[in-house]
């Protein structure tokens, strides 16, 4: 029994007992009043010291109970602007935790110096990366970069002029380390396909740095040992459009052969030839297996909403054409992988990233990552590759702090202008 009933109980006890009382003294009264009506006659003053007695008897008062508490509200019970306040707080939390969670990991993994090529015991180079593309903007930034890491970089050109410009950018530390090979993306066929991955063999084949003195070919236990491949050929920033009539709709503004083109080039022949260079990469059966994994990092176009406005349809299908392409020899190989008829030799591991940039990603940070992804899968860890294929995004800043960054400025322009009309 908790308070508040007791509280009830005492006060119908003491409600029942003062009401017998007020009976029993009204039914006295009417009892002296017949008796002195009807009855024999009493003594003088009986019956006025009979009622005084009644008057006298004490009267059964318990205290007032006092107020019962008032009801306890649970956490549950709370205000409409508390709950929202709490909703609203939550929220905001999770979407945080959710944005600069990959951004502290990512700090936290970054060493504080950047990872290297390993070095053999002559002091020599002994890692080596493909990159496809070298003549292209972020494909020329990749070779200097990779090389400026203590990599032996082979990369394509497509002309001669190409080649000895990207040769002679290289500098004095990297010199010897960087091979650039012609091959033109955009006349390719089967035949000079072949003849550049025969190339690239023979040029992984030799001693490193390429103008040191003596035998050309390495010694016994110190080849060169390829751990990735890099394919910027199919990262497209624009097709050239013509104008249209009104309401015809992205793509009738692409030429159809520029079309045709854009799709041989930025996706048919990359992914022709990465699916050589994945063959190049894996083991022949009279040599060891290799002890890490190769990496294949495919930079494509971001698919968005950037790209598919007004005169970039076109881009946007470039994009995902090349994108889904790269998952189809990603399937392909992985189904020859755990073939019965591959078993009967030594087989090397591939991880596949596709790099998803847009047209304002800043190019130091699609560098960093390259190099990083492809120096740090070396020593791969338990966890960490469990999904052989992994995307990345990398966009440019949002428009969010692209219009506070003018709003800063314009109010910087109103405060000079109105200190120097002062």
């Amino acid at each position: 029994m908790d308070e508040t009933q007791v509280h009830m109980a005492a006060n119908w006890l003491r409600d029942s007992t003062s009401s017998a009382f007020e009976y029993v003294q009204h039914g006295a009264h009417q009892l002296g009043d017949a008796l002195q009506e009807y009855g024999p006659p009493w003594p003088a003053g009986a019956l006025d010291a009979l009622r005084h007695a009644w008057d006298k008897l004490p009267w059964i008062h318990a205290p007032a109970p006092a107020p019962p508490p008032p009801p306890s509200h649970g956490w549950i019970v709370t205000s409409r602007t508390t709950m929202m306040a709490a909703v609203a707080a939550t929220a905001t939390a999770v979407g945080l935790g959710l944005v600069l969670a990959p951004r502290v990991y990512t700090y936290w993994r970054t060493p504080a110096a950047p990872l290297r090529g390993a070095i053999n015991a002559d002091g020599a180079r002994s890692e080596a990366v493909i990159v496809l593309g070298g003549d292209t903007p972020i494909g020329r930034a990749l070779v200097l970069h990779l090389a400026a890491r203590e990599l032996i970089v082979i990369t394509s050109v497509a002309t001669d002029d190409a080649r000895v410009e990207l040769e002679r950018a290289v500098p004095p530390a990297s010199q010897g380390y960087v091979r650039a090979l012609v091959w033109n993306a955009a006349t390719a066929t089967e035949k000079t396909e072949s003849q550049w991955v025969q190339s690239v063999h023979a040029t992984l084949c030799l001693r490193f740095p390429l103008q040191s003195p003596g035998d050309p070919y390495p010694r016994p236990g110190q080849h060169v040992r390829l751990i990735g491949m890099v394919n910027t050929l199919s990262f497209l920033a624009d097709i050239p459009h013509h104008a249209s009539p009104q309401g015809a709709g992205p793509l009738p503004q692409v030429d159809q052969d520029d079309l045709d083109k854009a799709l041989h080039r930025h996706v048919t022949v990359p992914l022709s030839m990465l699916r050589r260079l994945v063959q190049l990469a894996i083991p022949s059966p009279n040599r060891a297996p290799e002890d890490v994994p190769a990496l294949v990092v495919h930079i494509v176009s971001v698919p968005g909403s950037r790209l598919a406005v007004a005169a970039r349809g076109a881009a946007a299908v470039v994009a995902q054409a090349a994108q889904a392409g790269l998952e189809s020899v990603r399937r392909e190989y992985a189904h020859a992988e755990h073939a019965p008829a591959v078993l009967h030799g030594p087989s090397r591991s591939v991880y596949w990233m596709t790099l998803r940039l847009s047209t304002d990603a800043q190019v130091q940070l699609v560098l960093r990552r390259v190099a990083d992804t492809l120096l740090r899968h070396r020593r791969p860890s338990l966890w960490a590759y469990c999904w052989h294929h992994r995307v990345y995004t990398i966009t440019g800043p949002s428009w969010w702090w692209v219009t506070l960054k003018r709003w800063i400025c314009a109010l910087g322009r109103c405060c000079r202008s109105t200190s120097s009309s002062k």
